[in-house]
């Protein structure tokens, strides 16, 4: 069972943003500890990564997220769908659930795609004729996994 992780509200908001940014008020105390657990990186005004979460804490107008931040955001379900049920195409087993697929594929670590391996909106379904679109790890989803691996 997953470890409840401080400051999982602002990874998962974090994760939401396209640019990965952290949006709205954080403590110093919260900043810190997202930077310490290298879940976040802090950017100066130049777009510069700032070493050490001291300076990072005083000096940064983004923080963003890391690899890490976005495997610390994931549930149980979807981080054990990302990492254990894909195959060697990258495609998630049709036994993962559609609210664990629609998850990863807002976060960007999955995405549809059609017969031709073209990326698809969707799965497809109509309601009638249910998904002709499958699931596949994207390379941030990828990505994401080295990053969760090394933990």
């Amino acid at each position: 069972m997953q470890r409840p992780v401080p400051g999982v509200g602002h990874l998962k908001l974090a994760v939401a943003d396209a640019d990965g940014a952290f949006k709205g008020r954080m403590s110093a105390s919260t900043v810190r500890h997202l930077l310490g657990a290298g879940f976040a990186y802090a950017e100066d005004a130049d777009r510069f990564v700032l070493e050490g979460p001291e300076p990072a804490v005083a000096l940064a107008r983004r923080i963003r997220i890391t690899a890490l931040g976005r495997f610390a955001a994931l549930t149980e379900a979807q981080s054990k769908a990302l990492v254990d049920r894909v195959d060697s195409e990258g495609a998630f087993e049709r036994t993962v659930t559609w609210p664990t697929v629609l998850a990863l594929v807002s976060a960007g670590l999955a995405e549809y795609r059609d017969n031709e391996g073209c990326p698809a909106e969707d799965d497809g379904d109509t309601g009638l004729s249910g998904p002709v679109h499958r699931a596949y790890r994207t390379e941030l989803g990828a990505e994401v996994v080295l990053a969760g691996r090394d933990t």
